[in-house]
């Protein structure tokens, strides 16, 4: 998994270790798992990290050392990245027995206890996004069908579900009222966030393959077709650029758009 930048720290989950360095890449400390970290996220002065297989782990950022850990019931799948907001973490896939287990789960971390859980009828979940009180979840089932979720925060209820078909790989992005999601059937999925009712959606042309950005109202990915598109609001294509070599994960640096291709060369992008 890539990288968590916090207070001029990297840390890295790896096969069978979670790693903290200084920016000239000097290690400060290194923790041994024996389990592949699935996803990182720091809160105050603690790394969350969810451990293939066994949990959540929470570590102190400065020495490494596991300050408290929560193990499922039963078993944990492949879970997402946690998410955080306020003293809430949210992860996918935590707890799970047929017939009993759930999939979506709710942690306070003030007292390391579970807050909520929501089942899932055995679909999976990818890493929540989380704006002001809600949750917005995409569910997937052997990449045939699946759902995008609105969830409160606080009590779990689910306010809306609409079929989308996501893409579990990358996020879903909320702007102003609008959720983005990316599709297996139609590339984007534009949905209302006060009832998740479909506003537009692009073609199977824009089938994403990068990470989506958004960024000063636009929508910012790559595709599988190798090309990097700008959409805006309304399901408009502000730009198309044709890649030879692939397309990499695009990120802001400095107020400006950026993106890598397979040659490992960087590009900035200018919609003007």
């Amino acid at each position: 998994m890539g990288p968590l930048v916090h207070d001029n720290r990297l840390f890295f989950g790896g096969a069978k270790t979670l790693k903290s360095y200084d920016k000239e890449g000097r290690l400060i400390w290194s923790v041994l798992t024996n389990k592949k970290t699935t996803g990182l996220s720091i809160k105050d002065s603690v790394i969350y990290n969810v451990r293939r297989g066994e949990g959540l782990f929470a570590n102190d950022i400065y020495s490494g050392k596991e300050l408290w850990n929560l193990k499922p019931n039963y078993q944990m799948l492949t879970a997402s990245g946690p998410t955080i907001k306020d003293s809430l973490l949210i992860i996918g896939n935590f707890d799970y027995k047929e017939g009993e287990g759930n999939h979506l789960t709710c942690i306070s971390i003030n007292d390391k206890s579970v807050k909520w859980q929501l089942k899932n009828n055995g679909y999976f979940n990818n890493s929540a996004v989380i704006q002001d009180n809600y949750v917005i979840i995409n569910s997937d089932s052997a990449y045939v069908k699946g759902y995008t979720y609105k969830v409160d925060l606080q009590s779990g209820n689910v306010l809306w579900r609409t079929e989308t078909n996501p893409v579990l790989f990358y996020q879903s992005k909320i702007m102003a009222e609008n959720v983005f999601v990316p599709s297996y059937d139609d590339g984007i999925y534009c949905l209302n966030m006060e009832d998740g009712e479909v506003m537009w959606k692009l073609t199977d042309e824009y089938y994403p393959d990068s990470e989506l950005l958004l960024y000063d109202d636009i929508l910012y990915f790559g595709t599988t077709s190798r090309e990097f598109v700008g959409v805006n609001s309304l399901g408009k294509i502000i730009f198309t650029s044709k890649f030879e070599y692939g397309i990499g994960n695009p990120f802001v640096y400095n107020q400006e758009v950026y993106v890598n291709d397979g040659k490992g060369r960087l590009f900035k992008i200018n919609i003007k």
